[in-house]
């Protein structure tokens, strides 16, 4: 079963730009959110529900499925996702070889309030 562990701290949004590059990034709801443990592998996956793309090939309204695993003695920085369901967020994802998102590095989940300071990082205005 997995433990509930402390939140690591925030990490500022000019840091998520650094490796490794998000290739989509959308605002997502997430839902069906599932956890495991597994040979101390700590799994999760859940899918995202696009409402709008910002980068990437992504379309509104597709439901990308998305995967996270910790090793389940790692304290900080762990990809505790689970928290975030049933919220609209904005997600800088990586595609891995299976074809599910990963959201696997620091900062990779923002608050839509982050909106006005991540389109000035990309160039958008």
């Amino acid at each position: 079963m997995l433990r509930t562990r402390r939140r690591c701290s925030a990490i500022s949004i000019v840091s998520v730009f650094g490796p490794p590059q998000s290739k989509t990034i959308v605002v997502a709801r997430l839902t069906g959110v599932r956890e495991m443990t597994k040979n101390r592998i700590d799994y999760g996956s859940g899918t995202l529900t696009v409402t709008e793309v910002l980068r990437g090939s992504a379309k509104t309204r597709d439901k990308l499925r998305l995967e996270w695993s910790n090793d389940s003695g790692l304290l900080c920085p762990r990809m505790e996702l689970a928290p975030y369901e049933g919220k609209t967020k904005i997600w800088l994802l990586q595609t891995s070889a299976n074809g599910a998102v990963r959201a696997d590095y620091p900062g990779r989940v923002l608050d839509p309030k982050s909106r006005s300071e991540l389109d000035a990082s990309l160039g958008k205005k």
